[in-house]
């Protein structure tokens, strides 16, 4: 209801309202999606014994997410404090290569997953020809396939 006062100027009356404002906050949230920027790629390849950090970011999704790596159906490493950020450093031994799965699921339960693999670099030896000229410059010592 309107009220009315003198105003101090005038000798005119001031009307004043009183409005109440209903405001329901309506907003979008973009689906739970993978940072590649800041993730290791699907292949990640190392030499026996040195260090790999693996590394897994996701953005968006309906907020709290929950972002791990699982390796043999366990999980390995939980996400950094208040991030959607996962990382984990492993020592590049036998029992280190193979698959990696990055798992990130929002409150609303969508879930969705980013696969990695580390592979040894140099696993296969080949073999290489040259002449017994260029072996004898080089100090390489000759052998003959049969």
């Amino acid at each position: 209801m309107p009220k009315r006062e003198q105003n101090p100027r005038n000798t005119a009356p001031l009307l004043t309202l009183s409005i109440k404002w209903k405001i329901s906050h309506c907003f979008y949230i973009a689906p739970l999606q993978l940072d590649k920027l800041h993730s290791s790629p699907k292949e990640v390849t190392t030499y026996y014994g040195l260090p790999v950090e693996l590394r897994c970011a996701f953005k968006y999704g309906a907020p709290p997410v929950r972002v791990v790596i699982v390796r043999k159906e366990k999980i390995i490493a939980n996400q950094e404090n208040g991030t959607q950020k996962v990382k984990i450093t492993v020592e590049g031994l036998n029992k280190d290569y193979g698959s990696y799965t990055c798992v990130a699921e929002d409150v609303n339960n969508n879930k969705i997953t980013h696969q990695m693999e580390i592979k040894k670099i140099g696993e296969s030896v080949g073999l290489i020809a040259v002449s017994p000229q260029v072996a004898q410059a080089q100090n390489m010592s000759v052998g003959t396939v049969a």
